[in-house]
């Protein structure tokens, strides 16, 4: 609650609790799901036929939640499979990667698969241990080269112990981002070209 005039916001919201159960940092979501956590363009008829969905209202950005094992980035559910959104957070200090996720509204195996298999790319992309806590799996435990050190199978209850490994280098991905894939794409795009100008003069 902002105010006594105001009406109640929600977040989605992760928070670091200390051994005795004090909270020590929170991160609310920044990025949300459209029809899922809030209503683009607040019309009334997209309300009522989403109308079961709470409304939450977006996180404002904000430093890595420090923990014990160093500074945490937080990519909540679907934030990670953004890959500029994990990377500002390895940019603003983020020694290894948190990804709660809440799959179980769509109860679909192959969906939570196919999520968890781009999170995985993020730790690659970002040389940092990521830990991923799903509500339907697969739970796990990657490695900065994307191998899976630890993980739960979809759609079961399980309990899992890994550990990780602060870093605070940064990669080249990190510091570029898909720039140099852009680069890339010009560069076969301009020989295409130039290669059928040559053709056409050979004619």
């Amino acid at each position: 609650m902002e105010g006594r005039d105001r009406a109640a916001r929600f977040f989605n919201t992760t928070y670091v609790f200390d051994p005795q159960g004090e909270v020590r940092g929170r991160y609310d979501k920044q990025y949300l799901v459209p029809f899922t956590e809030y209503f683009p363009f607040q019309i009334d008829f997209l309300r009522r036929q989403f109308g079961r969905a709470r409304e939450f209202a977006h996180g404002e950005p904000g430093p890595p939640l420090e923990t014990r094992a160093g500074p945490a980035g937080i990519a909540v559910c679907n934030e990670a499979m953004l890959p500029e959104v994990v990377s500002d957070r390895v940019s603003a200090g983020a020694a290894y990667l948190v990804n709660p996720s809440n799959d179980s509204w769509l109860a679909d195996e192959q969906y939570s698969e196919m999520q968890f298999d781009v999170v995985t790319v993020r730790a690659i992309e970002q040389r940092r241990y990521l830990i991923r806590a799903s509500t339907s799996g697969p739970s796990a435990v990657v490695d900065p080269w994307g191998r899976v050190r630890v993980r739960s199978e979809p759609l079961t209850r399980s309990v899992i112990v890994g550990g990780v490994r602060p870093r605070s280098d940064r990669t080249l991905y990190n510091r570029v981002g898909d720039a140099f894939a852009f680069a890339c794409a010009a560069a076969v795009a301009l020989a295409l070209i130039l290669g059928r100008r040559g053709a056409g003069r050979a004619e």
